[in-house]
């Protein structure tokens, strides 16, 4: 089982998206993947921000289609994961490498629900007690 962190889903929305990405998303069995509402909060406020017109309207378009595909599994910031959250960070604090609150957020929701997490950036997840997928 696998939470997808922000950078797959957005990847996956570019009009012209990476192939390997695609591919790998294609060999998996959606059942087994997972968003957090970390990412919809992310990939919303992305969206919101861009200005008025065809582009924002699409991609809209796009995370609806996604968030309705994913209905059920995505998978909120409770208070188990906040608390690993704070974990997370703190650790990172400590061995000097700071972690952004969303990112901490995506891994205290992965880690509180048993997953791996499947990120393009897994410099962001090091030093962690957190099994990694990269797609590519």
């Amino acid at each position: 089982m696998i939470l997808l962190d922000t950078n797959i889903v957005s990847g996956s929305m570019r009009v012209e998206p990476d192939t390997r990405l695609i591919d790998w998303m294609d060999r998996q069995r959606a059942s087994s993947l997972f968003l957090s509402a970390v990412s919809v909060d992310e990939i919303v406020f992305g969206i919101e921000a861009l200005p008025s017109g065809r582009r924002r309207d699409h991609l809209r378009g796009v995370f609806s289609d996604i968030t309705d595909a994913f209905a059920g599994r995505i998978l909120a910031l409770d208070a188990t994961a906040a608390r690993e959250s704070a974990r997370l960070r703190a650790h990172r604090q400590r061995i000097g490498r700071s972690m952004s609150l969303a990112d901490a957020q995506i891994a205290g929701v992965a880690k509180s629900n048993d997953l791996s997490l499947a990120t393009l950036n897994a410099r962001d997840f090091e030093a962690i007690d957190l099994p990694l997928v990269a797609p590519y």
